[in-house]
């Protein structure tokens, strides 16, 4: 197996780990007969080793993961009798976070909406925002989402709807990140992502002014711009006070 292949079934943190391991256990290596010179091998290895025992531990005691519940699932529904009894259960199919969703994952929903085509019936409601979508080392793929929307769009019973309504933020931090978001989302993206404005439903006013450093900025110069924005503004304001200022990091250090 490859590199490749071996992410498919492990996390990235999970590899990181295993040629850590292989790195700096040289018995590892040695019991697997495994020439140091190639890691990738090693750590094929040490992966395939910890999946067959996990497969064991599973057979012994009956268990099934996630990944199995879903194949097993996807078996069941092969059974032409019981896909039929099943689709006449289940009157309607609710998905939440749909942009997570793998390909075999939307093959079970399309089963259980209709054999032929999966908006014929008008059982299946979707829910999800694709620039949520946070599951591609799972195999899940943001084309199929905006496929599957664009399926919506062209099929004349069904209908798609765009919350852009924003409940959280004042609209004049929406005023600022929209245009950010558009930029980042349909042009800085392998995929490109229709970005549909947000609306603020708070009324309150506020004001929101952005900096862009550029990427040659390093965090000092980021600093230093803050820095200089805050003497600024104490400097043209006279009832601006020291306790009005707080500042947020992404992290401590």
């Amino acid at each position: 197996p490859s590199l490749v292949a071996l992410r498919r079934v492990f996390s990235l943190s999970q590899i990181h780990g295993f040629i850590m391991q292989a790195l700096s256990q040289k018995s590892l290596i040695e019991t697997l007969d495994i020439h140091e010179d190639s890691l990738e091998e090693a750590v094929c290895s040490i992966a395939c080793l910890c999946q067959k025992t996990c497969e064991t531990f599973k057979k012994k005691r009956s268990f099934l993961d996630n990944d199995d519940l879903i194949d097993k699932t996807a078996d069941v529904l092969l059974n032409l009798h019981c896909l039929r009894q099943i689709q006449k259960e289940i009157r309607y199919v609710f998905v939440d976070e749909f942009q997570d969703t793998d390909p075999k994952q939307w093959e079970i929903m399309q089963l259980l909406c209709d054999s032929t085509h999966y908006l014929d019936k008008k059982k299946l409601f979707l829910v999800g925002d694709v620039k949520q979508s946070i599951y591609g080392f799972r195999g899940v793929h943001v084309q199929q989402f905006l496929t599957i929307k664009d399926a919506f769009l062209s099929h004349n019973a069904s209908k798609v709807v765009y919350l852009s309504d924003n409940f959280r933020t004042q609209a004049s931090v929406l005023n600022a990140l929209n245009p950010m978001f558009k930029t980042l989302f349909e042009s800085d993206t392998d995929t490109r992502i229709p970005y549909t404005p947000l609306t603020g439903f708070k009324k309150e006013e506020g004001h929101v002014s952005c900096a862009y450093l550029g990427k040659g900025c390093s965090h000092h110069d980021e600093a230093r711009f803050i820095a200089e924005w805050i003497l600024q503004k104490k400097q043209s304001e006279a009832s601006f006070s020291w306790s009005d200022v707080a500042v947020l990091f992404r992290r401590r250090r």
